[in-house]
């Protein structure tokens, strides 16, 4: 059973792509589906046969452009939106708004935590609202989740 979705192409204007449940789609490093295909993702390259009558593309291959940039380890600075929940193996887990976006962060047992002044602190001190500066690798996942390695409370 063909799936399909339609894309704007600089050349050939609207055209419908049409793609079966084999069809292999790329974002970025990951193999996916149809069903990770978001409105407003670039196709950066596909492949098939072009019915010019019909605007239609039947695809043997798409592949999705996502800035590989995204999923490198970086600084985020946002807001803490919610108490830190712990896990009893020592994890944790927060909701911090960064720009526009509200990312998961994964706290490891070993991460280091901090305070302003960059002693060492506990998440218990944590509370919605404070000012987060954290350094971490974002999950190459539709989801916003990044795996923080160091933390740090700008307002304790």
């Amino acid at each position: 059973a063909l799936r399909q979705f339609t894309m704007t192409s600089k050349d050939r204007g609207e055209v419908t792509v049409k793609v079966s449940a084999t069809t292999p789609f790329t974002k970025g490093n990951r193999t996916v589906d149809i069903g990770n295909l978001r409105n407003g993702d670039y196709v950066s390259k596909t492949s098939g046969d072009y019915d010019y009558a019909t605007h239609t593309l039947v695809a043997d291959k798409v592949t999705i452009y996502i800035d590989l940039s995204l999923f490198k380890a970086q600084n985020y600075a946002g807001k803490l939106v919610e108490a830190p929940t712990t896990a009893s193996d020592g994890t944790a887990t927060l909701k911090i708004l960064v720009g526009g976006t509200t990312y998961t962060v994964h706290l490891q047992k070993d991460v280091l935590i901090m305070r302003a002044d960059k002693s060492t602190t506990t998440l218990q001190r944590f509370i919605a609202g404070d000012s987060i500066r954290f350094y971490g690798v974002r999950r190459e996942i539709d989801d916003p989740i990044i795996d923080a390695e160091v933390i740090r409370n700008l307002y304790l």
